[in-house]
């Protein structure tokens, strides 16, 4: 596409002598011819760590070409990047670039390695009967915003890109310091008010010499790389021009001005980013309950029926069982069909939980009932159970019966981490919990601690989730600790485990109502 403002592409008849033979008068344009200006020269104090790897790979004529990426050229790429259009709108304005073109139009007249690449571009998407022969910045950068995105995003050309060392870097910064700086030289007076200016103003134009000597030196900047290719592969692409003055006419910054909006663009991206994880985190979870209300009700359906059967036989054969070891079997099949009844119900509870019955509750008698619940179990496993009671007699505001059920839950999955032989110690404390209302409300912290295997950083993240179990690491979650995370939830408090030096933590931290 070329720019309504600009030379068509065609080659047209035009006399050495100025006078129009046929089609537009074109500027006579020249590749290499010195002039009576001396450019200034680009100041050669430029550091190698101004090149940042290397742009995609060019196809000319079956050869893969290989250019630098300079520091100017990432940081234009990235924002032209950042403010892409969405596909419908990719046609941009014929008679006004975007911003995204400014800015790349302005990489493409201080690099020179990124113009090259944009004119390589441009020439491989040729027509091979297209005899075009002028380009103007102003199409390389409309086609460059056009194509980087896709060029970028393919692999390919990363795995097959060669190693960059200090001395090509080296290279690459002597070369660019002998290239005069084309936003440091003057152009032609009329140039920003047309594109298409005379002979004679072109002759004498600084800045499209200084635009030549840039092209001229393109078979160096690709013999850093690819020794092999053959400086002729480069005679045939199109000539470059200058045909507009879009950085003062638009007001637009210079790329190297535009670290803090680039900055500012990739923190709202990264914001964006842990928004989304927080809401995917959040539809994940909503999902996670739905298919627990689903699996919940078809349990309590399907299988219920068949436990309280098995149940009722097996209390049917202890009464007339009179062999120990039979009898004991019959107790453990109760015990077990029990166990699956909790499992369903603790699956009901955390899908579809009752409203809270709120009271005042003392910590003091939760912990004796806990006390009287696990002492027979403790003392059969041999596993030191102590009950630490508070020297405060702290009073919560909770449903007595949930609270008390929580902490059942990570007495008894302590209990299993255990087995045998360990120990098990309950105590509080007071401390804070944040809340939406208020960051510093004062709580107390039931903590159960255990002297188990402890749990993998795995286990860790799906402590409270109802589908993972971490009994293959070596402790069994089940569905008791989602259960007491259901219940923190009802009550504006906070459920946690964490393992220690030797063990696991399990943290109950509930808001206080009272103190005495």
């Amino acid at each position: 596409m070329v720019h309504p403002n600009s030379a068509p592409r065609k080659k047209q008849s035009v006399q050495t002598d100025g006078v129009e033979a046929t089609g537009a008068v074109m500027p006579k344009l020249h590749r290499g011819q010195p002039t009576n200006t001396t450019p200034p020269v680009r100041a050669s104090s430029r550091q190698d760590s101004d090149w940042w790897g290397l742009l995609p790979q060019v196809q000319r004529q079956g050869h893969a070409i290989w250019l630098p990426l300079s520091d100017t050229a990432m940081v234009s790429l990235l924002q032209a990047m950042q403010q892409a259009q969405p596909s419908a709108d990719l046609v941009s304005d014929e008679h006004q670039p975007s911003p995204a073109e400014i800015g790349l139009l302005q990489a493409l007249r201080r690099d020179p390695p990124l113009l090259f690449y944009a004119l390589l571009g441009y020439a491989s998407e040729l027509d091979q009967h297209d005899e075009a022969d002028l380009v103007c910045l102003t199409d390389l950068a409309r086609h460059l915003n056009a194509s980087m995105i896709a060029a970028f995003s393919a692999g390919e050309w990363m795995l097959a890109a060669p190693k960059v060392g200090q001395s090509q870097q080296r290279h690459w910064s002597r070369l660019l310091a002998k290239l005069p700086a084309l936003d440091q030289v003057d152009g032609c007076q009329n140039a920003s008010d047309s594109a298409l200016v005379s002979l004679a103003e072109l002759d004498d134009d600084p800045q499209q010499e200084a635009l030549q000597q840039w092209i001229q030196q393109l078979p160096d900047w690709v013999a850093v790389l690819c020794p092999e290719v053959d400086a002729a592969l480069f005679d045939g692409l199109p000539e470059v021009y200058f045909d507009s003055e879009v950085d003062t006419a638009t007001g637009v910054d210079r790329p190297d001005a535009t670290g803090s909006a680039l900055l500012q663009r990739a923190a709202r991206f990264a914001d964006q980013r842990r928004v989304n994880e927080r809401s995917i985190e959040r539809l994940a979870n909503q999902k996670n309950l739905q298919s627990a209300q689903q699996l919940a009700y078809g349990l309590s359906h399907e299988i219920n029926n068949p436990l309280a059967n098995i149940s009722g036989r097996a209390q049917a054969l202890q009464r007339d069982e009179s062999d120990a070891a039979r009898l004991e079997s019959l107790k453990q099949i109760d015990r077990q069909v029990y166990r699956a009844f909790d499992m369903i119900a603790g699956l009901m509870f955390y899908a579809n939980p009752p409203k809270p019955v709120v009271s005042s509750v003392k910590l003091r008698e939760l912990f004796g009932a806990i006390q009287t619940e696990f002492d027979e179990f403790a003392e059969s496993l041999q596993i030191d159970f102590q009950v630490i009671e508070s020297a405060d007699d702290f009073t919560v505001q909770a449903d007595r019966e949930m609270v008390l059920e929580a902490i059942r839950v990570l007495v008894r999955n302590a209990f299993e981490a255990v087995g045998q032989g360990g120990s098990v110690h309950v105590q509080s404390s007071a401390t804070h919990l944040a809340t939406a209302g208020n960051p510093q409300v004062a709580a107390v912290e039931i903590r159960v601690a255990d002297s188990g295997p402890g749990l993998d950083p795995a286990a860790s993240r799906h402590a409270f989730d109802p589908f993972y179990s971490g009994r293959e690491a070596g402790r069994g979650l089940g569905l008791g600790l989602c259960r007491a995370h259901r219940v923190a939830q009802l009550h504006n408090a906070k459920v946690e485990v964490s393992s220690g030096l030797a063990g696991c933590q399990a943290m109950l931290t509930i808001p206080l109502l009272a103190s005495s």
